[in-house]
């Protein structure tokens, strides 16, 4: 016989197991944003590589095969003294339509870039449908008074100029409300005629006006463009009366020029960067007449690279002060490569590519995406210096502990880097109507992994630029109708106001398999029966300063079709396919408002209990 203090001491761990309740299933994988990817952070203008660059991205263009694709676009690379201390600085646009300036630290012949200055302007947001994330930028003193202004092409073929309000030594260029206070029409109509437009300006007809040049296009007939100022230099007016082909493309596509004396004869050539990388040479043969066009004269090789393999963008200046200009190569990475002029004023000859390197101010890991979740902190709208990202406990102490584990996902501003640039927040209303709850009442085939990390990017499109957008969404999910279920997540923050919650659930069931109803031509008209219907709960939130529970009990029953209450399915059928997305907003203050958000929970209630 066991003595009692045997059953004792045997009792007690069996007592300790039954008396432990495990935890409840969160539906909401890493919902305490303990998993995460670091990205790089590009405010400073450099990316984790410690190279200069911008944000990466393509555009929709007809591609070699014919079809309408997502070819990668080169970041657009300018040059000139911006701040008149006598050394050459860089400007640059990136595919999310940010404006960086690198000012030059170092000598007339050891040029050196640290860390950018954004310029507190956003051209995309104001018109999605233009598609102005791929333009293309050229600085020029339009008006003579010693300061370089912005002249620049948009993909859809609009031209824009901006002009430079500030001094000599400290450029300014103003938001623009509305944007038609700077397009440029370039037709009588105003009609737009080609597309993914690349500007320069020259004075190429010798009336001592700026002309407008334009490298244009995502098909084989692309060309540069030569329009005549029918202006003058304060009010330049183009149309196409006076358009001529100034350099054919013979099937090149995505021209980009830059204006240069390329064999020291006094008259200005072209380089012009292509979709395949490559940089081709188009000479002068004397003064311009309307019945001249330019000869392709040869293509360039820079040390042993003759192609980029990809589109570029190029531009001149000389970087090192020995009176030859020197090759600057936007790329689709994101980075600026920088060509040595090695030659004569005659011959020119250039060193192999190098890409430009600066200094990483925060660092590659202060961006960390949590697994799972898409976040947006008005990526295309604007919002200048704003980051959402996971933030480690031990690195804010003063924040007090997460309510669970040692992250947090937290939104705010980085403090800006500008010095000679004026900077303040930039503050964009939304664009067209305002993102209503039906936002995540979302259809089967936008949720598919490769379109998930763009929901919360999309779905805060029509809202203010200083909206953070937090979302997840679930495909086939396992939360069943009928049940009740318990959302918690916890906020705290400071200047953070509209803060909202969404919920959205969706079935889908297909009872037949498509049919062909009617031909139409060499085409068919399907049918099938499909049942679809979406549900949706939510409410507003206020955020404090110290950490609060959001909390509320839910249950989805579908009303239209009551099959979709059934997840096994039809009798002999399919079963239902379901979609749930969780979408949380707060708007916050512009250039200092804060927002945490930690342990969101999607559990069973009475597992919860």
């Amino acid at each position: 016989m066991k003595s009692p203090t045997l059953l004792l001491l045997i009792a007690l761990p069996m007592l300790g197991l039954a008396q432990t309740k495990p935890e409840p299933r969160n539906f909401l994988v890493n919902g305490s944003f303990e998993s995460f990817l670091p990205a790089d952070n590009l405010w400073d203008g450099v990316d984790g590589g410690g190279y200069l660059a911008g944000a990466r991205g393509g555009s929709d263009v007809i591609s070699e095969r014919g079809a309408v694709e997502s070819v990668p676009m080169a970041i657009s690379v300018q040059a000139g003294d911006l701040n008149a201390d006598g050394l050459v600085d860089l400007l640059t646009v990136d595919m999310e339509g940010y404006f960086r300036v690198y000012f030059n630290s170092g000598t007339k012949t050891e040029p050196k870039f640290t860390t950018c200055e954004m310029i507190p302007i956003y051209l995309a947001r104001l018109d999605w449908l233009k598609r102005r994330l791929a333009m293309k930028a050229c600085l020029y003193d339009l008006n003579r008074d010693g300061t370089l202004d912005l002249v620049l092409g948009s993909y859809g073929g609009e031209i824009m100029m901006l002009r430079n309000t500030g001094s000599t030594r400290v450029p300014e260029f103003r938001q623009p409300f509305p944007l038609e206070t700077i397009l440029v029409r370039t037709s009588k109509s105003g009609n737009l005629w080609g597309n993914v437009f690349a500007p320069a300006m020259w004075e190429w007809t010798g009336t001592g006006k700026a002309d407008l040049l334009i490298g244009e296009g995502s098909y084989s007939a692309n060309a540069i463009h030569l329009l005549v100022n029918q202006g003058n230099t304060t009010t330049p007016r183009f149309n196409e009366e006076r358009r001529y082909y100034l350099a054919y493309g013979d099937g090149r596509e995505q021209l980009v020029p830059a204006v240069v004396d390329y064999n020291g004869d006094g008259e200005p050539d072209l380089i012009v960067g292509d979709r395949k990388g490559t940089l081709n040479v188009y000479l002068s043969d004397g003064p311009w007449n309307s019945d001249k066009e330019l000869k392709f004269a040869t293509t360039i090789a820079c040390g042993t690279v003759s192609s980029f393999n990809g589109c570029i963008a190029p531009a001149v200046a000389d970087l090192n002060g020995d009176g030859l200009f020197d090759l600057l190569i936007g790329k689709t990475n994101g980075r600026i490569a920088i060509a040595y002029n090695r030659g004569t004023k005659q011959e020119p000859k250039f060193d192999t590519p190098v890409e430009l390197k600066g200094e990483d101010f925060w660092g590659r890991g202060t961006i960390r995406n949590p697994s799972g979740w898409a976040v947006d902190f008005g990526t295309f709208k604007g919002n200048i210096y704003g980051y959402v990202t996971v933030v480690k406990q031990e690195e804010e102490p003063k924040e007090g502990s997460y309510p669970d584990g040692k992250h947090a996902l937290k939104a705010g501003y980085l403090p800006p880097l500008n010095k000679i640039i004026r900077y303040a927040p930039l503050v964009l209303p939304a664009y067209g109507a305002a993102a209503g709850p039906a936002d995540l009442a979302i259809a089967p085939n936008a949720v598919s992994p490769l379109w998930d990390p763009l929901q919360a990017v999309t779905a805060g499109f029509n809202t203010d630029n200083n909206m953070v957008i937090v979302r997840k969404v679930l495909e086939n999910t396992a939360v069943k109708p009928g049940v009740e279920y318990a959302l918690s997540f916890k906020v705290k923050g400071r200047g953070v106001k509209d803060a909202h919650w969404h919920l959205s659930y969706r079935g889908s069931l297909k009872r037949s398999e498509s049919r062909i109803t009617e031909r139409v031509g060499r085409g068919v008209r399907m049918q099938h029966d499909v049942a679809n219907e979406a549900l949706g709960q939510e409410a507003d939130f206020t955020v404090g300063t110290g950490w609060t529970t959001v909390a509320r009990n839910l249950t989805f029953k579908f009303v239209k079709e009551p099959v979709l209450n059934k997840p096994e399915g039809l009798k002999n059928g399919p079963a239902p396919n379901y979609w749930l997305g969780l979408e949380i907003r707060a708007t916050l203050n512009p250039g200092d408002g804060v927002f945490y958000l930690d342990d969101v929970k999607l559990v069973e209630a009475n597992a919860a209990r």
